[in-house]
């Protein structure tokens, strides 16, 4: 029989370290009977020592550091730190006694140090050697085997033996498995004379009130189980492990199906690698996490790489059983699942043939039937890999405290065995956890020894994807703004996805079209009644609470409805946590709980007409012709190429004003003739509901928007998307110049405002563009005309721009604008805020603005190093800076034009001071009028 066990006790609410003056006093009585003079708890300089040991006749000493660990593992860092102790007080002996078991690098430690010449320095006592010792010392007798074993039936096995040390005594203790589960408990004495079952009610009425590990399993007392007759009394009999289930079809909420599954392919590869380490002996871990938030596809994963195991069969040697932790109903649950696990994975022809039994509660690893196992699979390099899903129910629920701290148990027994056994869990990553709760112990505990698989939203393309997959559930594709509205609200997550898919496929089934659904709008109302006539009174309320002040701190929200109310709003998904702040899952769903009203089916298209004029020419056309127009009727008589003329036509059928009835273009609505300011009407109810506008609305409409923030607003409009600065930019330019004329947004200077005109604005406004280099400083201008247009504006702010403008001004003005000294509203130009508030002379802003420019940068550094280079290579350098391609002309052209302020700049800084501007006053007459065009 083994018996490797020490546990240390102490009364429910004491401090940890009555345990370990418990410990101490009963290792003093140990080195008393060695001969040796004891004093406890010694302050020396830089240390404190446990217990100081001295030889009454040789007066040789030795330190002793005794730990009381019940449950934790010995790192080999405290084992070198208790040596450091021991080299600084120069002492020539030390003993480490634990209670605990040694961690993987411990017992590397330990192995090393014992096979050295100087091992005599430290001796290193743990459960094993501890209880040899007492026994040795005739301080305690042997575990009573031949005393309980007589008493058992056939089906009854004994577990192995804990040495217990407490202010009770010291006692030997057990469990009596039946049929490998644990029945009931027993404590004897184990007192040489006193080696006996304790029946006594007494002692046992004393014994509840210690934190008593066997006790708090559940389990009766052997006097009380055989007085109730040894049936049913196995706390997991009602209990049968559920495995992780699947789904029948796509349309189900159940975990998906492995054919239904999408993504994490990266994720998939990554824990099968490590699953290779392991069997290969090149990780140290055994304990991995599937990292996720609520409704991320944890569970889904979990059975696809369980699938994935068996698809891959013999040659990968893996063997995965998944289990759903929402079935345990007391801490056995534990030990079954590990015993199913393993029995199946035996079935399978995993391991040897054996018995398995748990016959050691607190390292079930280390029980002799299963370390026979675990050893056979290392030979055979094979990996049993038990998985724990839904864990957040064992930490999240005051009733299954104790079955946590069984899985606990068991994580510090596959990281103390070091075998080919992998255990793994699901862990909820938006879920709040107090420091002071075991379970945030556990994790950071946990961290040196576990690999994190982390679960993130779905891509775009695994969304696309999925919806394919739904596509095909329902045998029919989905039109472009309802995919586009699914995968943009389902925020990248699985299950939301799904929500909205199914959601639709049940309107289908009641005769209503995508068309119907697209114009009118999804029922979502339908869909939030379903979740909200599913709810108590008391989760209702909760709700309303958490919507009014969403986001809301979980503790403010527990101040006012009880916990459990709040965690099954989170099982129903209706609520998340992310860290400690609760929200409702879908922004759209808090404003139906608050205020019943629903949005419209947002739209994000960006048009990709070439210019706003182009798609009006083209509206016009196929609504003045009474029978429709072909395509190519439409290339033809516009003199568009074909792909700008697909490019309007395909922008005309996504707006709704025109469809396509075998090759021929027509009119949606009626069939009258349609003018531009029809399409621009028409287009402009289709607008408003476009997701740029929503946030113009919120965010712009008291503040202006600079065309960096309008940029930002088209990549929020379009979250699944990936497009480069450029793209933005462009798509930015044209948006603000369409939306402009469409009547909801007003030209402040170079920005704009959300103000919605009530109608189109039929003419474009007069505005200056910021350069026909577009953000490029090209030096359109001289240094001289900028200078001087500059002082024209200051003393006549605001200046009023007449249409008909004086020769070069056109490109000074533009100039001005682009390095951000003049503003425009309107029909004035006036100083820009900054300049007014600055306090400079006007000369020595644009001295340095101009020679902050990347173009003029670029040019001084060329000169400085050849002060003879050619106009066209200084363009050439520019456009390579900027990212641009110019032809040799305008290459001729810009490099000149920088090339002579760039040369103002240099000149200046050697006179150390700033020159007269140099270049022409002016350049022939300019007489287009000015307009605003941002496309």
């Amino acid at each position: 029989m083994h018996y490797m066990n020490i546990e240390v006790i102490c009364k429910e609410g004491e401090a940890k370290k009555s345990q370990g003056d418990a410990l101490e006093a009963f290792v003093a009585k140990w080195m008393k009977s060695q001969g040796y003079v004891v004093s406890r708890n010694l302050r020396l300089t830089a240390c404190e020592i446990d217990l100081l040991c001295k030889k009454e006749v040789s007066g040789q000493e030795v330190y002793v550091e005794c730990k009381a660990y019940n449950e934790t593992l010995i790192s080999a860092t405290q084992l070198k730190l208790f040596l450091g102790t021991l080299d600084f007080r120069k002492c020539k002996e030390g003993w480490f006694i634990t209670t605990g078991g040694l961690g993987h690098d411990a017992k590397g430690f330990v192995n090393e140090w014992e096979g050295r010449d100087d091992r005599d320095r430290m001796h290193i006592y743990y459960p094993e050697r501890i209880v040899k010792g007492f026994i040795d010392a005739h301080l305690i007798c042997t575990p009573p085997d031949m005393i309980i074993e007589p008493k058992l039936n056939d089906d009854e096995t004994l577990a192995e033996w804990t040495l217990v040390i407490g202010e009770l005594g010291v006692h030997w203790a057990t469990l009596v498995l039946k049929n490998g589960i644990p029945a009931c408990y027993i404590v004897c004495g184990a007192d040489i004379r006193k080696c006996t079952i304790i029946e006594d009610h007494v002692f046992i009425s004393k014994l509840l009130a210690y934190n008593f590990s066997l006790q708090r399993r559940g389990v009766p007392y052997w006097t009380n189980y055989k007085k109730q007759g040894q049936i049913g009394m196995a706390p997991g009999d009602g209990a049968p492990v559920v495995e992780v289930d699947v789904g029948e079809r796509w349309s189900d909420y159940r975990p998906s199906r492995p054919e239904h599954f999408v993504g994490r392919k990266q994720q998939i590869r990554d824990v099968f690698r490590f699953f290779s380490n392991v069997k290969l002996r090149k990780t140290e871990n055994r304990i991995f996490a599937v990292l996720g938030d609520s409704g991320i596809g944890k569970s889904s994963f979990v059975a696809k790489i369980r699938d994935e195991a068996r698809r891959r069969s013999k040659p990968s040697n893996v063997f995965v059983f998944a289990v759903d932790v929402r079935a345990a109903s007391d801490l056995s649950y534990v030990g079954q699942s590990l015993l199913k696990a393993l029995k199946v994975a035996q079935g399978e022809g995993y391991g040897c043939d054996a018995e398995l039994l748990l016959t050691n509660q607190n390292d079930p690893l280390a029980s002799e039937s299963v370390a026979r196992f675990l050893e056979a699979c290392v030979r055979q390099k094979q990996v049993i890999v038990l998985v724990f899903d839904q864990f957040e129910e064992l930490y999240s629920k005051s009733e299954m405290g104790l079955v946590f701290e069984e899985a606990k148990r068991l994580f510090w027994s596959a990281v103390s065995a070091h075998t080919n056994f992998v255990l793994g869990f699901a862990w909820k990553a938006d879920c709040s956890i107090p420091q002071e709760h075991p379970a945030y112990h556990m994790w950071q505990e946990l961290a040196d020894h576990r690999y994190d698989i982390t679960l993130r939203q779905f891509s775009e393309r695994d969304a696309q994807e999925s919806v394919l997959l739904f596509e095909k559930e329902i045998n029919e594709q989905l039109r472009p703004d309802l995919k586009r509205y699914f995968l943009d609200n389902s925020q990248g997550l699985p299950w939301l996805l799904k929500k909205l898919c199914i959601h639709m496929q049940n309107a289908m089934r009641h005769g209503i079209s995508q068309l119907d659904m697209e114009k009118g709008g999804l029922d979502i109302a339908s869909l939030f009644d379903q979740d909200l006539n599913s709810l108590s009174s008391e989760e209702e309320k909760c709700l309303r609470l958490i919507a009014t002040n969403a986001p809301m701190d979980w503790f403010d929200a527990i101040q006012t409805v009880p916990d459990d109310v709040i965690r099954s709003l989170q099982e129903k998904r209706l609520i998340l946590c992310k860290g400690r702040k609760l929200n409702l899952y879908w922004d759209i769903f808090r404003e139906y709980v608050l205020h019943k009203t629903l949005p419209e089916i947002p739209f994000n298209y960006i048009p990709q007409s070439t210019s706003l004029d182009a798609l009006l020419r083209a509206g016009e056309k196929i609504a003045t012709s009474p029978n429709g127009t072909t395509a190519e009727e439409l290339y033809k008589t516009l003199g568009f190429s074909r792909k700008t003329t697909g490019n309007i036509i395909s922008d005309l059928i996504r707006f709704g004003f025109v469809k396509n009835v075998g090759g021929v273009l027509v009119v949606e609505s009626s069939g009258k003739n349609h003018g531009k300011k029809d399409l621009l009407r028409f287009l402009r109810v289709t607008m408003r509901r476009h997701k740029v506008l929503f946030f113009l609305r919120h965010k712009f409409s008291t503040k202006p928007c600079s065309l960096d923030e309008f940029r930002k607003l088209i990549a929020l409009s379009m979250p699944s998307g990936q497009y480069d600065t450029k793209t933005l930019s462009a798509y930015a330019n044209k948006m603000r110049g369409w939306l402009v004329r469409l009547g909801y947004l007003r030209c402040v200077g170079r920005d704009v405002i959300f103000q919605d005109q009530g109608d189109v604005v039929l003419e474009a406004i007069p505005k200056l563009s910021a350069e026909r280099g577009g953000t490029v400083f090209i030096g359109d201008a001289s240094p001289a005309l900028a200078f001087h247009v500059l002082e024209v504006i200051a003393k006549k702010s605001p200046y009023k721009i007449p249409q008909k403008l004086e020769p070069g001004w056109r490109n000074a003005l533009s100039l001005l604008m682009r390095i951000g000294l003049i503003d425009q509203d309107g029909q004035c130009l006036y100083l820009s805020k900054r300049v007014q508030l600055g306090g400079d002379d006007l000369i020595e802003r644009l001295f340095a603005r101009s020679a902050s420019e990347s173009s003029v940068k670029t040019v001084i550094e060329m000169l400085s190093k050849n002060s003879h280079c050619e106009p066209t290579v200084l363009g050439r350098a520019v456009a390579n800076v900027v990212g641009r391609e110019w032809k040799d002309s305008s290459a001729l052209r810009i490099g000149g034009g920088v090339k002579i302020w760039a040369l103002w700049i240099m000149r200046s800084r050697a006179a150390n001071r700033i020159l007269p501007p140099p270049g022409r006053m002016a350049k022939r007459s300019d007489k287009r009028q000015m307009y605003f065009s941002f496309e």
